[in-house]
């Protein structure tokens, strides 16, 4: 069994580059399957000691699974995800074999903090020498002086009235012909293995040119960006030195205000944008788009994005992992803005879960689907994209949240705020370090309307589990809910830790995941239980916003046949409340009562009551 699932596991590997038809692919063969055959030697080496619990739960707790599914890109090829099983391996006692591993493959130098220091001058850019500061035994072991200016071709593209050019880092006024100082800035960094010419960074640049007349600056660093990821890690640092001098000279020939410039970092760009904002103090935003993880959670402030690098940093966060379900994720799980908003929960992107898109995320070189997510939420808050608000509320958990226990976003408070590129500090009221939580649809949609509804069971003879029927209908339509909604499933480790470090190839070899893996629900409460004097609160979604809410029907199902008597499986219930989410002030609260206008609103078994609505 040992043996089969090794080559089950080399196998995989070794698919995946080939459906990745990226053009590094054949440029990287020797060294991925140099890489692959060390890795799989060392493998058989542990199972047949026995080991294999021992082994893998090293990679399991290092981001095995994280790596297996995001760091294949942009057509890179396995040879990235392999020499970081390396890299994060050597934080759990293989140091030895991972530098020499890494050293084999680089071209620099591998920093460890024992090691006298080295200072490197990159010209007028700056000098880096790495303190202990940016050095931690498990979080980051290594470092690497950056590429020279020359190797990593930082390029800077201004966009202005739809008219794109390159210019230098040292512009002159002939670079800034169509450069607006009085007008907003935006500057775009790219994360690991990426670059400005992606889908997504073209989308956010011509969205913004057809919403806001903005100078909009993209940074292509994607020389630096596609290295062995240590190297790129410390990349990030030169690409910030180079940015830095664009903006102050940008400051000096044109009278630019750091005030209105914002940084939109994805991945390692967003700990670019940290870098840049932190030597610029008065910098207006950054918006970081799922900071990147390894190498910068846990490490100090200087070290990654913190919220004293602009005057509002949000951050969006859509693979952060949960400790709680053994599921690592490539971005950060700590707070690192004014406002931390957290994508369903933060992690198991509704849309990336899905087996039958797998083979399409492959063939389009995109297995960081969850870790890209935080860019599709941040277009869709620009109007040419979607014309809808995106509100994310504070609380003190994700299941109080799907809950609906949400405090109130009221005129005046800070318990709410708008994601993404219309997003304002002023609603924060000073608060800084704040989480909150948004939802989106089963598709990925942000562009959703949430209702909370509340109840309390006055009575119920019976007790009998069930399913609410929730329909409103209003202006602009009508929606049907079911209660509880059916929670969406995750894997949880068995015991066997290769089960859990080969869950994210489930569409791969599924049957061994279904013979290694428990699947299991979240929450397995998928029914109802009125319980007498017991409040019950959910979160309601619809795709579209319903406008005025002006009828409500509500239908109780309980579960067993339906002969049985209504009124036996009747429950009574009361101060039946029904509040909008999606607005940034508070809509007013709807008030359902019967149609006597009674608190008490009886529901019999199988049989929907319609009900009226009044404001409070």
């Amino acid at each position: 069994m040992k043996v089969v699932v090794l080559l089950v596991l080399l196998g995989a590997a070794l698919l995946l580059p080939l459906l990745n038809l990226g053009g590094e692919t054949l440029l990287h063969m020797s060294v991925y399957s140099a890489t692959l055959v060390h890795f799989g030697a060392l493998t058989l080496y542990q199972m047949l000691r026995g080991d294999v619990h021992g082994f893998f739960g090293q990679f399991v707790d290092m981001d095995l699974e994280n790596h297996g599914r995001h760091m294949v890109t942009d057509g890179t090829t396995m040879m990235d995800v392999l020499t970081e099983m390396y890299v994060t391996y050597a934080n759990r006692g293989a140091r030895g074999l991972a530098l020499r591993f890494l050293e084999s493959q680089t071209q620099v130098e591998i920093l460890q903090e024992k090691d006298e220091q080295p200072k490197r001058c990159y010209g007028i850019f700056g000098c880096v020498k790495f303190t202990k500061k940016w050095y931690h035994k498990q979080y980051r072991p290594y470092n690497t002086l950056p590429m020279g200016s020359r190797d990593i071709q930082v390029k800077f593209n201004l966009t202005q009235n739809n008219k794109t050019r390159e210019i230098r880092s040292s512009p002159d006024q002939s670079d800034l012909e169509n450069f607006n100082a009085s007008l907003p800035t935006v500057l775009y960094i790219h994360g690991y293995m990426s670059s400005t010419s992606d889908r997504k960074a073209t989308q956010l640049k011509e969205a913004l040119q057809k919403f806001d007349n903005v100078n909009y600056i993209s940074v292509d660093w994607q020389i630096g960006a596609r290295q062995i990821y240590t190297v790129s890690m410390c990349n990030t640092l030169l690409v910030a030195m180079e940015t830095t001098h664009l903006v102050r000279q940008l400051q000096n020939l044109s009278g630019l205000s750091l005030q209105y410039v914002h940084i939109v970092g994805h991945s390692m760009g967003a700990h670019i944008g940290g870098y840049i904002g932190s030597w610029m103090p008065g910098l207006g935003r950054i918006t970081g788009l799922d900071p990147a993880k390894p190498g910068f959670d846990h490490m100090p402030a200087e070290v990654r994005l913190d919220p004293s690098d602009a005057r509002y940093v949000q951050v969006i966060h859509t693979d952060m992992g949960s400790e709680q379900w053994n599921l690592p994720g490539f971005g950060v799980q700590g707070s690192s803005g004014h406002v931390d908003i957290h994508v369903n929960g933060g992690f198991l992107q509704p849309d990336c879960r899905d087996a039958a898109r797998f083979l399409e995320h492959v063939l389009v070189g995109n297995l960081a689907c969850q870790h890209n997510k935080a860019a599709d939420v941040f277009l869709a808050t620009i109007p040419p994209v979607s014309s809808c608000q995106t509100i994310a509320h504070e609380c003190s958990s994700y299941q109080r949240y799907t809950s609906g226990l949400c405090p109130r976003c009221d005129r005046g408070n800070s318990t709410c705020v708008q994601v993404g590129y219309r997003s304002s500090a002023r609603r924060l009221a000073g608060r800084t370090g704040v989480t909150m939580f948004l939802r989106t649809a089963i598709d990925g949609s942000s562009c959703q309307a949430h209702y909370s509804l509340q109840f309390r069971v006055v009575a119920s003879p019976a007790a009998t589990p069930g399913r609410l029927v929730v329909s409103m209908t209003g202006r602009h339509g009508n929606i049907s809910t079911t209660l509880p909604q059916v929670p969406r499933t995750t894997t949880k480790d068995s015991g066997f830790s290769l089960g859990a470090a080969l869950a994210y190839m489930k569409p791969i070899i599924n049957w061994l995941i279904e013979l290694l893996t428990d699947y299991q629900n979240i929450s397995t409460n998928d029914y109802i239980i009125p319980e007498s004097g017991k409040n019950y609160s959910f979160l309601l979604a619809s795709d579209i916003n319903l406008g005025e809410v002006d009828r409500v029907l509500l239908t109780w199902t309980p579960r067993g046949p339906e002969e049985r008597k209504q009124e036996e499986l009747a429950i009574h219930v009361a101060d039946v409340m029904l509040t909008p989410m999606t607005h940034l002030y508070s809509a007013p609260t709807l008030v359902i009562r019967s149609e006597q206008h009674s608190n008490i609103v009886t529901l019999p078994a199988h049989h929907a009551i319609a009900l009226p609505v009044y404001r409070q």
